[in-house]
């Protein structure tokens, strides 16, 4: 644990999206964000995409408070086109150009449909239709259980809950062109997905604690089981919840117990002739076991590796935690001020609301207000957005004090 006082993430506005409390809902990432065409997309419980243009959340009342909410009047309501998906992750590429849309149909299985981003345009008024629907499991009361884009090439990797993992490749600019690069029958559910930070292999993380390295055709590299015990936890057997491939040699890893819902986040180093060595971080985020929008547990990883940042997500916290490294040094837990931090406000029934979807945006043009008078305004900042079970959209400049740190916007 690591008190960090050279990134703070100041609030803008709220945004109202949707007014109902959703419950029950597990794995679902309603969120998806183009800094390349300037949107962002939310889904509702209604399976109604609501689109705004980030020029318009960049011009937002920077009130460094917890309080103030307002409705976007500049948006686009969409009904998704097929009444009877139910939609599971909004996810962009690496370029924010093509949107995955991925869906489970009662007795038909688990698909992605693919996006021309543009279509969402808040100009157009035309109903947006997928250029692809692909299956991505032959049974039909299979759920995906993992989607990630390669973060360097326009590739896809998908596993499902009948224990099957895929990878193919998707040309925009070729619509009916689609290659399938692997695909295998694992011997657990794969529960989490990273690539590497330059998209040249995958690693997955299984219900056995697993977590398997592999060429992007799926030709296994090599396995590394779970530690045998986590202090946190306790003993095993641990499922693997949350993965994110921080380096060559790192990665930080959630595991959970089979039958309980907290986790615990550790980093995994791997070095080459060396046996693995496990580092356990403190509790970074509390797992609150009673939340009613979770099922299993899993995290979310979110990486600037430009700043050496991770942000982490689970529908079991109401806080978003840091993660990050200083000048090749350890990964450690990084704590914010109070005030910079992102506490997810309680609903109107003064309960615990959790986040559904987590998004980067690198567009912004508008400086960022320190002081009231205009002092000491600072460049344009990224901005994340954080979508809650109350249907809040959340939003903080990751505003970084440290000159050695490159611009991003």
């Amino acid at each position: 644990m690591e008190t960090v006082e050279d990134l703070q993430l100041r609030s803008l506005q709220k945004v109202r999206t949707f007014s109902s409390q959703l419950s029950n809902k597990s794995r679902i990432q309603w969120l998806a964000v183009s800094s390349k065409f300037g949107l962002v997309i939310a889904c509702c419980p209604t399976n109604q995409l609501i689109v705004y243009k980030c020029s318009d959340i960049h011009e937002l009342n920077q009130t460094g408070t917890d309080q103030s909410e307002t409705i976007l009047q500049n948006q686009r309501k969409i009904d998704y086109y097929d009444s009877m998906c139910e939609i599971q992750f909004l996810k962009a590429n690496f370029t924010g150009e093509i949107l995955a849309i991925v869906v489970n149909k009662e007795n038909e299985g688990s698909f992605v449909h693919l996006y021309d981003f543009r279509i969402f345009s808040i100009d157009r008024n035309d109903q947006p239709f997928p250029v692809v629907v692909l299956p991505l499991s032959k049974q039909i009361n299979s759920v995906v259980t993992a989607f990630e884009w390669n973060p360097a090439e326009d590739v896809f990797a998908a596993a499902c809950s009948d224990k099957s993992l895929l990878t193919v490749q998707f040309n925009i600019l070729e619509h009916t062109k689609l290659t399938l690069l692997g695909i295998i029958e694992s011997q657990e559910i794969v529960n989490c997905i990273s690539w590497s930070p330059k998209g040249k292999q995958l690693t997955c993380g299984d219900a056995a604690g697993r977590i398997h390295q592999m060429k992007p055709d799926l030709t296994l590299v090599r396995t590394i089981d779970p530690p045998q015990e986590i202090p946190e936890l306790g003993n095993g057997p641990f499922r693997c919840v949350g993965l994110c491939w921080l380096s060559t040699t790192e990665w930080l890893v959630a595991h959970a117990l089979h039958n309980k819902e907290q986790f615990n986040i550790s980093v995994l180093v791997t070095k080459k002739n060396q046996a693995s060595s496990w580092s356990f971080l403190s509790d970074i985020t509390y797992s609150n076991l009673s939340s009613p929008a979770i099922s299993t547990a899993n995290v979310q990883f979110y990486s600037i590796f430009d700043w050496s940042m991770v942000f982490l997500s689970s529908p079991n916290s109401s806080e978003i935690s840091v993660v990050g490294n200083r000048s090749g040094s350890a990964w450690t837990h990084w704590v914010l001020e109070d005030t910079f931090s992102i506490q997810l406000p309680v609903s109107k029934s003064h309960g615990e609301t959790y986040p559904i979807g987590v998004g980067f945006d690198f567009c912004s043009s508008t400086p960022v207000k320190i002081a009231n008078d205009g002092s000491g305004d600072l460049p344009p900042q990224p901005i994340i957005y954080v979508l809650t079970t109350e249907g809040l959209l959340l939003l903080y400049h990751i505003v970084s004090l440290n000159p050695q740190r490159p611009t991003l916007n």
